[in-house]
């Protein structure tokens, strides 16, 4: 299992956070947003999903869930996506966020995970490759979440008219 795996919420304890993915949405995106702004990064597509988490006892069930932000098309404003990465980094640190997770590969980008003290995880990666250097992606979710409404909707979700991750 990968660490990008051991980061989310699998087998998290039961919820005490209780929320609709509408409210969990709506107060997570800006959150989202306001750990990327100020990087040199343009944001071209991202992707919001509700997606299932497990109980207490590692069961799955219709009103556990947690939101999970894809940022797959990013670009760094110059051929510096490794930069961008750090930069990053050393914000997150600055916040107080707990660093889990930072491999500065020689590949073609560092990869970086960190908690913010909501026990959010942010995720955000540089250059697949060498050929990439400007390309980023990151993953965001939050903690896991029951929903007062019961069953939730999992897969793609559509945000709230007028709000959108990242500075692009």
């Amino acid at each position: 299992m990968s660490l990008w795996a051991l980061a989310g919420c699998a087998t998290a304890p039961e919820p005490e956070i209780i929320k609709s993915p509408q409210q969990a949405t709506a107060e997570f995106l800006p959150k989202v947003e306001a750990a990327l702004s100020g990087l040199a990064l343009d944001v071209e597509s991202y992707r919001v999903r509700l997606r299932r988490c497990a109980g207490r006892r590692a069961e799955t069930r219709e009103d556990l869930f947690q939101v999970w932000v894809l940022l797959h098309r990013a670009r760094s404003h110059a051929d510096n996506g490794a930069e961008v990465v750090d930069a990053a980094r050393e914000r997150w640190l600055a916040k107080g966020w707990r660093i889990s997770y930072y491999n500065p590969r020689e590949d073609g980008g560092p990869d970086l995970a960190a908690r913010d003290p909501q026990d959010n995880v942010y995720r955000l990666r540089a250059g697949f490759e060498k050929a990439l250097p400007s390309a980023l992606v990151g993953t965001y979710d939050t903690r896991c979440m029951k929903s007062p409404e019961g069953a939730v909707p999992f897969g793609d979700y559509a945000p709230a008219a007028g709000t959108r991750p990242g500075p692009g």
